[in-house]
């Protein structure tokens, strides 16, 4: 899981930086006309460095099994939620791209979450891990 996780960091974060390279650049200015922003310059900055530089380092970070690997991803997923709930309130939904890196944010801060809780919880096995605590046992049998 964790190689799978980290090669999903580095593909987002590749993305965001070449959206924010690319993409936004051509994007038009009646898009950004009714916020605070005169140009997508600002918005293409916050998407190159608060969603693709974090999930780029926490993919080399997962790659290379540093401690705090997990903990970077789940704040890489977490800026990318906090990208979108920006961009929705500040433009709008204007496509189905929006809502699909919520998710995709959203699933990436889970996975790493639950990458995280299996690496540090003090728990000798997965049927203590499951029964939640280890003074509290609940047998799956």
């Amino acid at each position: 899981m964790t190689r799978l996780l980290a090669v999903l960091d580095v593909i987002v974060g590749a993305a965001a930086i070449g959206g924010a390279m690319f993409a936004i650049p051509t994007l038009p200015e009646r898009g950004i006309e009714d916020t605070i922003f005169r140009t997508y310059l600002v918005p293409g900055l916050a998407l190159a460095l608060l969603v693709g530089a974090p999930f780029v380092n926490a993919g080399l970070m997962l790659g290379r099994d540093h401690e705090l690997a997990a903990p970077a991803s789940i704040l890489a997923g977490l800026c990318l939620v906090i990208f979108q709930v920006v961009e929705g309130l500040t433009i709008g939904v204007e496509s189905m791209l929006q809502p699909l890196m919520f998710a995709i944010g959203s699933g990436i801060a889970l996975a790493s979450f639950i990458l995280w809780w299996r690496e540090t919880a003090p728990y000798d096995n997965d049927e203590e891990w499951l029964g939640g605590h280890p003074n509290v046992r609940i047998h799956l049998r």
